[in-house]
């Protein structure tokens, strides 16, 4: 995914300035979690995953890649996707893009705030390694066959 050549800057300074601080407020000045890679995408890194937040013209987008390509029980994959996004993701939603698994939590940024980037943060620490844990293990790692 090119993340600068999909989400090309098209944002309001504002936006821009408002989010800066958020990231600053909650991270602190000199924070290692952080890096922004471009002036509109922001790339966080935790303990065991890392994730991105992409301001459009309009959202604030947080963007995880869990996987990259789909497994071979696809079918079996999807229906549980479409489950855990009714039933156990609270605002993050699971998604396809060019054909890999993202968790993906959007706002529109017209009243944006500081508690709102906070539940964003906290959900994706919470749900991102319990999601990518429990589906790699179901769908993506090849069992042992008995000899």
């Amino acid at each position: 995914m090119d993340i600068q050549g999909d989400y090309a800057e098209n944002t309001s300074p504002e936006i821009d300035k408002r989010v800066a601080g958020f990231v600053h407020q909650h991270f602190g000045d000199t924070s290692k979690q952080y890096l922004r890679v471009h002036s509109n995408i922001w790339r966080f890194q935790e303990e065991n995953f890392e994730y991105n937040l992409i301001i459009t013209s309009k959202l604030v987008i947080f963007d995880s890649l869990l996987f990259p390509f789909l497994p071979e029980k696809q079918n079996e994959f999807m229906r549980e996707l479409l489950e855990l996004n009714a039933h156990q993701t609270k605002q993050a939603k699971f998604c396809i893009v060019k054909d890999g698994i993202h968790l993906r939590l959007i706002n529109e940024h017209a009243h944006y705030t500081y508690e709102e980037f906070q539940d964003n943060i906290l959900e994706y620490r919470w749900q991102l390694p319990r999601m990518r844990d429990n589906l790699g293990a179901k769908y993506f790692v090849q069992k042992k066959e008995e000899e």
